[in-house]
């Protein structure tokens, strides 16, 4: 095999060591090389050995061969070294040309740039959730991912709509996260959403943990609202208090909210940005 091939898998990690200390690349790894200098992202093929001069984004970081077989299944991300070849069996996440950098919808809008999609993957990846859940819920609650939006009758603003007692809670304010970048109120919104780590396994619990956080890890028929109930879904909250202000949800008009009818507006949302084939 000469070097303007991609070699097998078995082949090509047989004779890592090799290709880290020489740093030769294959034809398929020079495209590539080119592509993640211009976009910062990484391509469709990865990249296993010493990162391209000059780059700092995601596989740049931990040089340990320790990690050439990790990549992590749980998370959808390449390990800290990337990957040149064919992906390994079984791997249908980042670097095989099938998401979109690690999304698996085409997110768009001003404030979608690499470097807030770079800080979704990254947040997300603590938090063991689905990053294009958090972008669908972002993208609902914001009108289109938009971290100044503000809401002029409860005063909720930025990305997931923080209320202004909640900002305060994270040792900020509604008018200081108005004025953020996009990618600074990211760590609030990580800030926020980390005590439910591991949790947020679907879009509608994404969503719960923003709109209703005692629905997060429930059943999706589980019931948020009841009209014209008194009693109590949480201590001082009524189902028939969280029917009346939002009855709109009541998708069946059976005088019952689902969890999975409020959130039925958020996966909406999500659909109107074109999913990756």
């Amino acid at each position: 095999m000469n070097e303007s091939e991609a070699s097998p898998v078995g082949d090509y990690l047989l004779s890592s060591v090799k290709q880290v200390v020489l740093g030769w690349f294959t034809e398929g790894a020079k495209t590539a090389k080119s592509l993640i200098e211009v976009t910062g992202n990484l391509p469709p093929w990865g990249y296993y050995g010493p990162p391209p001069s000059g780059w700092t984004g995601q596989g740049a970081s931990s040089p340990s061969l320790d990690t050439i077989n990790g990549v992590d299944q749980g998370t959808g991300n390449l390990p800290p070294w990337g990957y040149y070849g064919p992906p390994p069996s079984g791997w249908t996440g980042q670097g095989t040309g099938k998401t979109n950098d690690g999304f698996a919808y085409e997110w768009t809008g001003t404030h979608v740039t690499p470097e807030f999609k770079a800080k979704v993957l990254e947040i997300c990846a603590k938090l063991k959730m689905n990053p294009d859940d958090l972008m669908a819920v972002m993208a609902f609650e914001s009108g289109g991912i938009n971290p100044a939006a503000v809401n002029k009758d409860s005063g909720a603003t930025g990305l997931i709509q923080f209320m202004p007692s909640t900002a305060r809670s994270l040792e900020t304010t509604t008018e200081a996260l108005a004025k953020m970048s996009d990618v600074e109120q990211l760590d609030y919104v990580y800030q926020y959403l980390e005590p439910y780590t591991g949790k947020l396994n679907t879009v509608q619990d994404a969503y719960m943990a923003v709109f209703m956080p005692i629905a997060v890890g429930k059943s999706n028929d589980f019931v948020l609202g009841i009209k014209d109930s008194k009693e109590e879904l949480a201590k001082g909250l009524s189902y028939g208090i969280v029917y009346k202000q939002n009855a709109g949800l009541d998708k069946n008009g059976d005088g019952i909210i689902t969890k999975e009818e409020a959130a039925q507006k958020v996966v909406d949302k999500r659909n109107t940005y074109k999913k990756i084939n």
